[in-house]
């Protein structure tokens, strides 16, 4: 009898351990996510490894690195008909759970909200993503009605529950003040050498480190993993670096995009 008494003893324990690893692992956080402006078309190949920039980011996800990609079809008009590869390729990455926003801009705060609503409805009913990214923002308080509006607008008539506001600096005081009931604000897209130089620190904002972005290109691959580190020291709770410039720095992937992609795994499982 006190053989089974103990059996039963070390499968009680042996359980209960298990189910704590297993409660343990589900509540641990994650620290940072990647957001990334893919301007790139769903079909263009990265010349350096033969593959789609699409394929490669989606071949990335992983529960240590959750993706949000922005996906712009049009330079932010939504055009007359939906383009085929972008329906398949936004399905793509949905269905690898990368969440998957619209670019429209908003001429900072000045554009008619009726044509962005309309923006809003043809992502929604043609692609299907998953929210909105508004470029152009304005960062003064005065702006927060707009973008409130905006924001209400699109949970109502589409349920999207997902959106970014990039007025691209870090905005005034009541902007920040209602930074996570907007969502995500970008508060800083630049290059790395401002980014270096850079002396904001949200960490005392009171809002959530996810309701803050930064996106910073032209950074050397020397200084990929320190640009992270400092976006995260600032209260940045999504990321993106890139060693790609120009006029357009968002229409490749980095040429470290798997060591980017690696160190912010390890960031996550630290």
């Amino acid at each position: 009898m006190t053989y089974y008494k103990d059996l039963i003893l070390f499968t009680i324990l042996l359980f209960s351990v298990q189910g704590c690893s297993a409660d343990k692992k589900e509540s641990r956080p994650v620290a940072v996510s990647i957001t990334i402006p893919l301007y790139i078309y769903p079909t263009t190949l990265n010349t350096h490894t033969g593959s789609s920039y699409w394929k490669e980011v989606i071949e990335s996800v992983s529960e240590h690195v959750p993706i949000t990609a922005i996906i712009n079809p049009n330079n932010g008009d939504h055009g007359r008909y939906p383009d085929s590869n972008f329906v398949k390729g936004i399905q793509a990455l949905r269905d690898n759970d990368i969440v998957t926003l619209g670019y429209t801009y908003t001429q900072y705060a000045h554009r008619d909200s009726d044509k962005i609503k309309e923006s809003i409805d043809f992502y929604h009913k043609y692609y299907h993503v998953d929210g909105i990214f508004f470029d152009e923002a304005n960062s003064s308080n005065e702006a927060v009605p707009y973008y409130q509006t905006l924001r209400s607008s699109m949970d109502v008539f589409t349920q999207m529950r997902q959106n970014i506001i990039n007025p691209g600096v870090v905005p005034e005081k009541e902007f920040i003040d209602t930074a996570d009931a907007l969502q995500n604000v970008v508060v800083f897209e630049g290059n790395f050498a401002r980014f270096e130089k850079s002396e904001f620190d949200l960490s005392h904002s009171g809002q959530n480190k996810n309701a803050f972005i930064c996106l910073v290109y032209e950074t050397p691959a020397a200084k990929m993993e320190e640009a992270v580190d400092l976006a995260i020291e600032k209260h940045c709770g999504h990321i993106y670096i890139t060693d790609d410039g120009g006029t357009n720095p968002w229409d490749t992937l980095p040429l470290y995009w798997d060591e980017f992609v690696s160190y912010i795994a390890k960031v996550n499982t630290q």
